[in-house]
């Protein structure tokens, strides 16, 4: 599974850097939320990872009810408008 290969990432560049075990027996590896919003073809790429970016920026984990695929058209006027005027509101 995809977090075992992490989680082994991690401990190994820890190992690497620090020369100590990294000890996680007490962490909980948690997947995605099931309201995360979830990408629908193989164009929307960029604009999921700038809205994800945004919301997190803000302090926030995204959810269905901020954005969807639905809104991708909206959103790409959104981000262009935001690039225009060189600041994202």
């Amino acid at each position: 599974e995809f977090s075992d290969v992490m989680l082994r990432w991690l401990r190994d560049e820890h190992f690497d850097k620090k020369k100590s075990v990294l000890d996680t027996k007490d962490w909980k590896i948690q997947g995605p939320p099931k309201t995360l919003p979830k990408q629908n073809n193989g164009v929307d790429c960029g604009l999921f990872l700038c809205m994800f970016v945004y919301f997190l920026a803000h302090g926030r984990i995204p959810t269905t009810q901020d954005f969807s695929q639905r809104d991708m058209p909206m959103l790409r006027k959104l981000v262009a408008l935001w690039i225009i005027q060189q600041r994202v509101s």
